[in-house]
């Protein structure tokens, strides 16, 4: 485990180290993340549909993301309602606190706690569930709380299903009992390689560990909604109904990880709390590598027999 938490760290840092030398170019973070997104993730997914059995456990990471997200949002509106957060900031809470980064770290860090077959039910997690739920949960709110009000249906349609990553995942499962060509799997293999290290890079260029003091109480709420209290509960309701299996394990996994970055840029983008905003992203994704081990902790103790 620490030797994978160093194979994370590292570039993590680097990306860090980066975001501080002006002679880098701004859109660096931007390339890599087109990287990620349009190469290195396809690539992965392409490779582990592979290890992918059909069966009804792929749907529990999809449901298991929609469920985290409503007891999320949920959570969010009564400590909005109990701080008397303002409008603009209950706005940002329900933006960025219930949409995880389970593409880039998320499908990241599952192969160091669990085996390979693990990442298969993370993308299941990350496709079917935060991406579709950032195109069209994420849209609404940023819309209903920022200055646009209005959400574009043909708009998110498009954007779902142009979106690359999705797309590879149903050639994925189409032409999964079709054999590729070695040249063509080592390429992905090598591509699928490049993820780990490409994203966390991004990741860290992205690392502001800016607070402002007025924005304490929304932030720690945030931090300790998404990084502990939200996995707890799903670690609960799966040993209640007697899912203990590596899909339920995973999905509470992927509940754990900290904001999404995607989701911080549209609350910027939207006329949100930008600050806030990228104070969860930054500061959740440093505590959460801390965090994260004592989740896997307690799936250990309590969903693993």
């Amino acid at each position: 485990m620490l030797k994978g938490y160093a194979f994370l760290l590292i570039p993590l840092l680097l990306g860090f180290l980066l975001s501080k030398i002006k002679f880098v170019p701004k859109s660096t973070a931007s390339v890599l993340n087109f990287f990620v997104i349009n190469i290195a993730l396809p690539a992965t997914i392409l490779v582990s549909i592979k290890n992918i059995t059909l069966s009804y456990d792929l749907l529990i990471p999809v449901a298991a993301q929609w469920i985290a997200l409503i007891i999320t949002a949920l959570i969010v509106v009564g400590v909005s309602y109990f701080f008397k957060f303002s409008r603009l900031v209950t706005g940002t809470l329900l933006l960025v606190v219930p949409l995880g980064n389970t593409a880039f770290l998320g499908l990241s860090i599952i192969p160091v706690f669990f085996d390979n077959g693990a990442v298969s039910y993370g993308i299941m997690y990350d496709q079917l569930g935060s991406f579709l739920a950032l195109a069209t949960y994420g849209a609404v709110v940023a819309s209903a709380y920022g200055k646009s009000k209005y959400v574009n249906p043909k708009i998110l349609v498009v954007k779902v299903i142009t979106f690359p990553p999705l797309i590879f995942l149903v050639i994925g499962f189409l032409l999964k009992d079709y054999s590729i060509p070695l040249p063509l799997s080592n390429l992905l293999s090598l591509l699928s390689k490049a993820l780990v290290p490409a994203a966390m890079i991004a990741i860290g260029l992205n690392v502001s560990l800016k607070v402002e003091r007025q924005l304490f109480r929304p932030l720690i709420s945030a931090l300790l909604i998404r990084l502990i209290l939200v996995p707890i509960i799903l670690i609960l309701s799966f040993f209640t109904l007697g899912l203990t299996g590596l899909a339920a394990q995973v999905s509470v996994f992927q509940s754990a990880m900290p904001s999404m970055i995607t989701a911080a840029v549209l609350a910027s983008d939207k006329g949100l709390d930008k600050t806030l905003a990228t104070s969860i992203v930054s500061i959740g994704l440093i505590i959460s590598l801390a965090t994260l081990p004592l989740i896997y902790y307690l799936i250990e103790l309590i969903l693993i027999r």
